[in-house]
């Protein structure tokens, strides 16, 4: 009966790190310099090669290295073949996008950051939204997938998400006759957002505490007794 009180004070416990742990935090984010702008061809092909200004986060979440900008390209490319746009009270939805990016630094003197991997990734399941001259395009893990990599950052949790802005976007949005947002070109931002990956030793140390924990829990109570 012991053994069975313990395993399920510390299950609980488990049970309670990992959904605190499910909130995941924004580790870096972009913003457009150009002069390059997205561009979304008739074949539903999209690209960005345009420079950007990047910084990583400190959110506690993920380690990064500093929270100073650096300047970076970003390279971005896909397509919205992956599903079929739809109009609801005059805003456009695009699901289905499929697009990969990178984030290289470009900065000569930003040493050691030229020429690495700020930040690379995709996801095949992203949706794009636009109202006017405005929209977006996020994708969320779960329940999409989301791959990251960077030079500079050793592990990302299995809960992710990103979110690109687009603004100024020329001409507004609008679908085309095979229902697909038509071609337009916009000045594009970002932020990225992952949740902590728990060291071996971090990990160590909650389940220590749980078990702790539950074994002064039951000692009361049998003092009590």
């Amino acid at each position: 009966m012991l053994s069975k009180k313990l395993f399920s004070v510390v299950a609980a416990f488990g049970a309670l790190a990992l959904a605190g742990s499910a909130n995941a935090a924004t580790f870096a984010s972009f913003s457009f310099v150009g002069p390059t702008l997205f561009e979304l061809q008739a074949d539903q092909s999209f690209s960005v090669i345009t420079n950007v200004t990047f910084n990583y986060a400190f959110q506690g979440d993920v380690a990064v290295p500093d929270n100073a900008p650096h300047g970076a390209q970003l390279t971005m490319a896909g397509s919205l073949t992956g599903g079929t746009g739809v109009s609801i009270l005059g805003t456009k939805l695009q699901p289905g996008v499929l697009s990969s990016f990178s984030i290289i630094g470009n900065d000569a003197l930003d040493i050691p950051y030229f020429g690495m991997n700020m930040l690379s990734g995709g996801s095949s399941a992203i949706t794009m939204v636009g109202t006017a001259a405005s929209g977006g395009m996020n994708s969320s893990q779960p329940p999409d997938a989301i791959a990251f990599t960077s030079d500079f950052i050793g592990s990302f949790g299995s809960i992710r998400s990103f979110s690109f802005s687009l603004t100024d976007v020329s001409p507004v949005f609008a679908l085309t006759g095979a229902n697909n947002i038509r071609k337009f070109d916009s000045s594009i931002s970002g932020v990225f957002a992952a949740e902590a990956v728990p060291e071996p030793g971090t990990m160590a140390m909650l389940v220590g505490m749980g078990v702790a924990g539950s074994l002064v829990a039951i000692r009361r109570r049998r003092a009590v007794k």
